[in-house]
């Protein structure tokens, strides 16, 4: 019998229906295999959490960037020539208006307005005999005129001296707080010497651009939210004060500028700050957390749960379906869905890389958004 078949030979069509066979046994075999293997089994449910889409009011903004300036802020300088006697200020004192700050050594110019308020004390005697001699037709009117004018040069002497004094005494021209003092007890100051800044802190201006295509949309008074990155989660309220008329030429944008009250002197002048210009525009608006938002080559998609029955066992099962959407502006970890769901939608906000459509899922409702409340300073 073995020798019968020992030289038993395939014919050519016989190998390559063998080779057939084996090559579709190969290439699809493990796709049944599960079937035979596995008959029967089903993954379990994946955990996920979730959150239902919702309708909000949403106001309009315009985002810029800009600085923080003093509402009055002056860098304060010696007028005129001399040597400090007494510095009456310290640095971050918080002063009056007319507040004495900086003496100079005026003592030569007090010695010039006893001269000269005699000269002038003596042009006044001269000037009442004088009237009297010219009432009696006993002196000549060019006499009397004379003697006029020596008076009066005498009061424009004693008015110039006291002002040079007046000069030496530097005082604070509008409340605020000092800054670092760049001078030294006996110093010697020439005109245009920086002696200390002086910022009026309780109100301070917030200054930005705007492109020229929004100047239609800009009013004065509207409300403005202001982040500086000291406080990155505190908004400080503002109002829009100034608008510049005129258009940048080079940069072919508007100059803006926002005033804010700063009485717990919280903020300083030059920091940098995020700006939103709140539109009187409000709409309604659907929006769901930003997690849930899955962002891929094709488009950003959502994994929204569907509610059904099993038809074997009559229990009701939780699937996911994968839509894809049109997202809007993001804000305060939420975002704006323009297209793609609807209101009280559910949709998946965690573990989304296990999800394909059809895949079922369970809730946990322990499982939630940890997202900051942002304060307020009104």
């Amino acid at each position: 019998m073995i020798a019968r078949y020992k030289n038993f030979k395939f014919s050519r069509h016989q190998k390559l229906a063998f080779a057939l066979v084996s090559l579709l046994l190969a290439a699809f075999g493990w796709h049944f295999l599960p079937l035979l293997f596995f008959k029967g089994f089903s993954m379990p449910p994946v955990t996920v959490s979730a959150a239902l889409a919702k309708k909000e009011p949403y106001t309009q903004e315009l985002a810029s960037v800009g600085s923080l300036v003093a509402a009055q802020s002056v860098l304060l300088a010696a007028e005129v020539p001399g040597r400090v006697n007494h510095i009456l200020f310290e640095p971050n004192q918080t002063v009056a208006t007319d507040t004495l700050l900086l003496q100079l050594d005026d003592s030569l110019e007090k010695a010039d307005l006893k001269k000269a308020q005699a000269q002038m004390v003596l042009a006044d005697l001269n000037l009442k005999r004088a009237q009297k001699l010219s009432e009696g037709n006993f002196q000549a009117q060019a006499d009397y005129d004379k003697a006029e004018a020596a008076k009066q040069s005498a009061e424009a002497d004693v008015a110039h001296i006291q002002a040079l004094i007046d000069k030496k005494n530097i005082k604070a021209p509008f409340s605020g707080v000092m800054g670092i003092r760049s001078i030294n007890l006996g110093e010697f100051l020439q005109p245009g010497s920086p002696i200390a800044s002086l910022n009026d802190l309780s109100t301070l201006y917030v200054n930005f651009d705007r492109p020229e295509k929004d100047k239609q949309l800009l009013k004065i008074g509207q409300k403005v939210l202001v982040f500086v990155d000291a406080f990155p989660e505190q908004p400080f309220h503002a109002t829009l004060s100034a608008i510049e008329p005129k258009i940048d030429s080079d940069t072919r944008s508007l100059q803006c500028q926002a005033t804010l009250s700063n009485k717990d002197t919280l903020l300083a002048p030059g920091m940098y700050a995020r700006v939103r210009i709140l539109l009187p525009q409000n709409q309604m608006v659907i929006t769901v957390p930003e997690t849930a938002i899955d962002y891929g080559l094709y488009g950003s998609s959502i994994f929204m749960i569907e509610r059904s029955f099993d038809k074997k066992t009559q229990e009701p099962v939780m699937t996911v379906k994968r839509h894809y959407v049109k997202v809007g502006e993001r804000r305060d970890n939420r975002a704006i869905i323009t297209e793609g769901i609807s209101e009280s939608d559910q949709v998946v906000t965690s573990g989304q890389v296990k999800l394909h459509d059809g895949t079922s899922v369970v809730i946990d409702e322990t499982s939630t958004l940890n997202i900051p409340q942002k304060q307020t300073n009104s």
